[in-house]
């Protein structure tokens, strides 16, 4: 079993753009589509001026 990694504190910009684009680029990663904000579920359109299925306050 592997070691749990503790809890990444969000405190620069920085580290919260690295996140966001980790979590946005998942699916382009697996494969499913060719850019993050075609994904359905990604609030990634939000951050090329589109709108997703929920409301999203940006980060940075």
């Amino acid at each position: 079993m592997a070691k749990r990694q503790p809890p990444i504190e969000l405190f620069t910009g920085r580290v919260i753009k690295q996140k966001a684009n980790y979590l946005h680029q998942n699916p382009v990663v697996a494969g499913y589509v060719i850019k993050g904000y075609h994904w359905k579920y990604s609030s990634a359109i939000d951050y090329v001026e589109g709108k997703g299925l929920v409301d999203v306050t940006l980060l940075v």
